[in-house]
């Protein structure tokens, strides 16, 4: 009888089975159940799935988790070791964690397992070795950037700044680059590929950042042009504020091609904040070496936008794919009695296309930070930006934040980084992000407390916070003199005139220097211990604001067109009658000039519109409706949103993709 019980159990399908142990469950009596319990208790029902997973289907379940899962998940098994090792699932968590923007078709395995070891020891804030580079005391730096594996600063002596340092960190190898006559360098700004000298002689110098040592350069009209400055692939923008306008120059490094509009203020235009002048008494500094402080009892400055004033009127921020830039202003709201944040977009002809004011969550005043600190990039691809900021809470306490934001999801963010369970008196007076991935300098808001020059606070998929270099109890942390950047290889911090340097890379280490009495004669380098037994806290909460959708983008593709055109082609036929048709494309300010002309002479010409986008929002012109009857139609009409036409696209298959994400997600 068993025996036939279960050969006809083994002939039932798996839903039938289910079905008949749940009938049989009812039937048991208490000593069966405690038997049933003793069988099962001594079986595990484990079951490796990635192990018996085709390589394929593997890469495909960790895509889904962060780009180091599969390095640091290699240790569960020697099927998983074998499986996670290969070279198949190496390359794509190197793509997604590079943006695409790595050539990795022949990268072989041993450079892809050195690149994931890099990134899950950045990810997790284990740097391989830590360098202090100690400037010589009569070489003051004011400026000093991270982009790609350039490290870039100047050099202030004697009064003057007449050089420019480019350190390597891939190869350390030092560059110094200046004017042609040496002029006096009033401002430096780097981007991925551009390095620029703006110069008080109001001429600028700009090299390639590995480039030759012979610069293009180019002329502003004034000083006040250098106060505002954007610097993006291998484009510059700078941004003249005067009292009733805004002048904006655009200048282009391959062709050397410069162009400009204006922004008038007043009524309906830009609502920047008013220029202010601050005249700060302050006592002579005996040993410093900033910039108008001089040995003596008091000194009188005036700084015009200074650093000391913390107010800062435009930031820009170039586009140059889509020939836009952003302009970002704090203006005061004489209603509430607080500033905020309004940014407008402009296209390289001077149009304002678009205004947004977003609303901050939990903050009364928002204070920029000094003139030297712009957006800077948080990716690989250049879609994430980040700035610092100053803002006023609602309690009225000062907060150090980060503005961000993505230009793919048009979103703006502020993030206020984290509270310490176990140190809510822990604040953070520079923050770093790259991709994912945060460090931070800070300290206690009370002397003697916790001092921290760089620490390791998590990624946005796991909360952790580690001390990596402790500074001494009794300093203070000037919030101007401690600056962290980091670019997913490197993590920089610039405290006073020294610059730890943080390496994550364990290649090549014949390459790196040594200690020694001088480097390039520009000051000593030493290798730095991390803490040996580093504090580390629990978060009581993370503090991420959304502030705002910039605006909504609207991805359109070629056979969206064609069924556009299609549904319209009975109703254009028969109301308009056309003998000829043209087709413009480029948006409404293209056809424009047409359209006008064409309307001048009308009794010459009739003629009729067709779009296939009506945005219905407040425009600066309107035509009375008995005009555009029977001479105007929309295949569509809109709210105010960004449509993407897949003419304008500079990659088709991106903007298909974002198509299809788009109808998904709708």
């Amino acid at each position: 009888m068993a025996t036939d019980f279960i050969d006809a159990f083994r002939r039932l399908q798996p839903h039938e089975r289910g079905q008949a142990l749940e009938t049989l469950a009812t039937e048991l009596t208490p000593y069966e159940w405690r038997a049933l319990h003793a069988i099962t208790a001594t079986r595990t029902f484990q079951a490796d799935i990635i192990a018996k997973l085709p390589l394929e289907l593997a890469t495909h379940v960790f895509s889904y988790l962060d780009v180091a899962a599969p390095y640091r998940l290699r240790t569960v098994s020697k099927h998983w070791n074998h499986i996670l090792g290969s070279l198949h699932i190496l390359k794509t968590g190197l793509d997604q964690w590079y943006q695409g923007t790595a050539d990795l078709r022949d990268a072989r395995h041993a450079l892809c397992e050195r690149e994931a070891r890099a990134i899950h020891a950045f990810r997790t804030g284990k740097p391989t070795i830590i360098f202090r580079l100690n400037l010589n005391p009569d070489k003051y730096t004011e400026q000093f950037m991270l982009t790609r594996n350039h490290l870039v600063w100047d050099t202030y002596e004697g009064g003057y700044t007449r050089d420019v340092c480019i350190l390597n960190l891939d190869t350390w190898q030092l560059r110094r680059v200046c004017g042609e006559a040496r002029e006096d360098i009033s401002r430096v700004f780097v981007s991925d590929e551009i390095v620029v000298l703006a110069t008080h002689s109001i001429v600028s110098y700009v090299y390639e950042l590995q480039g030759g040592q012979v610069p293009k350069k180019f002329r502003t009209p004034s000083m006040e042009y250098y106060r505002n400055v954007a610097c993006c692939d291998r484009t510059v923008a700078c941004v003249g504020r005067y009292s009733d306008h805004t002048s904006v120059f655009i200048w282009e490094y391959n062709t050397q091609r410069g162009r400009s509009f204006d922004i008038n203020h007043g009524a309906g235009g830009p609502d920047f904040e008013e220029r202010q002048v601050y005249t700060l008494s302050t006592p002579g500094l005996p040993n410093c070496h900033h910039r108008g402080c001089h040995n003596g009892p008091y000194t009188k400055l005036t700084y015009t936008y200074s650093k000391w004033s913390l107010t800062y009127s435009v930031t820009p921020l170039l586009q140059p794919e889509a020939e836009t830039i952003i302009l970002f202003s704090s203006p005061f709201d004489r209603l509430s009695g607080h500033k905020g944040w309004i940014f407008y977009r402009y296209n390289y002809s001077g149009e304002c296309i678009g205004k947004f004011n977003p609303t901050f969550l939990g903050l009364n005043d928002v204070l920029p930070w000094p003139p030297d600190n712009s957006f800077v990039p948080a990716n690989y691809n250049r879609s994430l930006f980040t700035m610092r900021i100053r803002a006023i809470s609602n309690q009225g306490g000062h907060i150090e934040c980060q503005l961000q934001i993505d230009e793919k999801a048009n979103v703006l963010r502020v993030w206020r980084g984290y509270e310490l369970a176990t140190h809510p008196d822990m604040e953070y007076n520079s923050m770093a992000w790259w991709n994912d991935t945060y460090y931070g300098s800070g300290g206690s808001k009370f002397q003697g407390g916790p001092r921290d020059l760089i620490a390791y606070m998590g990624t946005n998929d796991t909360q952790s916070y580690k001390q990596i270099i402790s500074g001494p109890k009794d300093s203070d942390l000037d919030l101007d003199e401690n600056d962290v950047m980091a670019n997913g290889k490197y993590v920089v911090l610039k405290n006073d005139d020294s610059f730890y340097i943080l390496c994550f890379d364990d290649n090549d280490i014949s390459k790196r220097p040594q200690e020694s009495d001088s480097f390039f004669g520009i000051g000593t380098l030493k290798v730095v211990k991390p803490e040996s037994n580093p504090l580390k806290y629990n978060f009581s909460r993370t503090n991420v604001f959304t502030l705002a959708i910039m605006v909504e983008k609207v991805y359109v593709t070629y056979n969206q067109v064609h069924k556009l055109c299609q549904e319209a082609a009975d109703q254009i036929l028969n109301e308009f009658k056309p003998t000829l048709m043209i087709a413009i494309g480029g948006g409404g300010y293209v056809p424009a000039p047409a359209v006008k002309k064409l309307g001048r002479e009308g009794e010459k010409t009739n003629f009729s519109i067709f779009v296939l986008h009506n945005k219905d929002k407040p425009k600066k012109g309107q035509l009375p409706q008995e005009i555009l009857k029977g001479r105007y139609i929309a295949a569509r009409t809109v709210g105010d949103v960004w449509i993407n036409y897949p003419w304008e696209a500079t990659d088709i298959e991106e903007h298909d993709r974002l198509s299809r994400a788009q109808e998904t997600k709708s």
